[in-house]
């Protein structure tokens, strides 16, 4: 983050507001400072200011003043207040609820502002390049953004890898929803759909790799997923990671698996080995196979292994800046970390309406909450942090 030299004061008049110019293009702002941009700390309270000064200059001289906003203020329908701190924030009629006050009246940034901006650009390249409806109810937990879906949706544009990654060929007509995916009033992954992906390589140790592969399972009807990796192709492996998805979220009734190339050299050693089937019979589970060389009729989970793949390269991609290849253990906590985001990401649209509730996300259907958030602190002091953690629970 650029360091300013000089804040000139603001000369306010009743004609209108002069403020002095400042580069914005020297204004950086990196994924590691959002924890620190979201808490308004080291001068970005400063900045912020500055940037509502310039765009909502009259704004402010009346709620300074006391006095309501003109009807052709862009912020009249907002009913912002002006914080202790000096900002402009949002308003509305919640203010009793039992929320943090930076949730309730988050900060409000012009959408066609170049600070705003950097910002939506630094949360894009935080949150691995996800859609907008994502991007937009994220960041509107931390700053509310007038018409900010179309600066979410120009900073896409702009970018170059989701513009690569966004090419798409032709598509195909979608037919008729399977029955698994249209069942209601039972638990999450009471069908369940795997896939494997990959491999990927890790390091073992000096000079030595292997590959690993991700196994995803996802709800057919919530759309929740669960990454895990696998160290083999061996049956006793994918027991295991059965198992210990079993213990966290419950036994499917119905199991759909991809017959395609990727489970054809590997099919017999998965699914036709006695303990395999032994273990199903046991549980009870239904195993269904889809056609071979058919991916369309496993579009449901084809389309989360994508997801998962484009997040997951995203932050390998972050990784090999320190490492050429990812431990194990950074392999495994990548890809809970990317579940995380997928089950984050929201399922309705996000309303420009303040008064509308946040979209439903699939978190919510496992009664769970959005661990898509950035780090309030590092863990480089640990006695600061435990000090931090005990005032939080005092």
């Amino acid at each position: 983050m650029a360091v300013l030299d000089e804040i000139r004061p603001v000369r306010a008049q009743q004609t209108g507001t002069q403020i002095s110019s400042l580069d914005w293009d020297g204004i950086k702002v990196e994924v590691d400072d959002l924890p620190s941009l979201v808490r308004l700390d080291g001068g970005y309270l400063d900045l912020v200011k500055r940037c509502q000064e310039e765009a909502y200059s009259e704004e402010i001289c009346r709620l300074q003043a006391g006095k309501w906003l003109q009807k052709s203020s862009s912020l009249l329908s907002l009913a912002p207040i002006l914080g202790s701190d000096g900002l402009v924030r949002l308003g509305g009629c919640a203010g009793r609820a039992k929320l943090p006050y930076e949730v309730l009246h988050p900060p409000l940034l012009p959408a066609k502002h170049q600070f705003t901006a950097t910002i939506v650009r630094a949360f894009h390249l935080s949150l691995k390049h996800v859609e907008t409806d994502y991007q937009i109810s994220f960041i509107r937990q931390h700053f509310w953004i007038p018409g900010g879906r179309e600066l979410v949706k120009r900073i896409r544009r702009e970018c170059e890898k989701c513009r690569r990654e966004r090419a798409k060929p032709g598509e195909q007509i979608m037919a008729d929803l399977h029955e698994s995916r249209l069942e209601f009033g039972s638990p999450p992954f009471t069908r369940t759909a795997c896939d494997l992906f990959g491999p990927i390589d890790v390091l073992l140790s000096r000079n030595r790799t292997a590959k690993r592969r991700g196994v995803l399972l996802t709800c057919l009807v919530t759309r929740a997923v669960y990454l895990e990796m696998v160290t083999t192709l061996s049956s006793d492996d994918f027991l295991l990671i059965l198992r210990r998805f079993i213990g966290l979220y419950g036994q499917p009734r119905v199991f759909h698996t991809d017959n395609g190339t990727n489970f054809v050299g590997t099919e017999r050693e998965l699914f036709e080995d006695p303990e395999v089937f032994q273990f199903i019979r046991r549980k009870g589970m239904q195993w269904n196979f889809q056609p071979p060389r058919t991916p369309h009729f496993g579009g449901a989970h084809e389309s989360l292994v994508w997801s998962a793949k484009r997040a997951l390269y995203a932050a390998l991609d972050e990784e090999k800046k320190f490492l050429r290849h990812p431990t194990e253990e950074t392999l495994r906590t990548m890809l809970y970390e990317v579940a995380g985001l997928l089950n984050g990401r929201p399922l309705t649209a996000a309303s420009e309406d303040p008064a509308d509730l946040r979209p439903l996300t699939t978190a919510d259907f496992l009664n769970r909450a959005n661990t898509a958030s950035p780090p309030h602190g590092t863990f480089d002091d640990a006695a600061g942090w435990t000090f931090e953690m005990e005032k939080a629970d005092n």
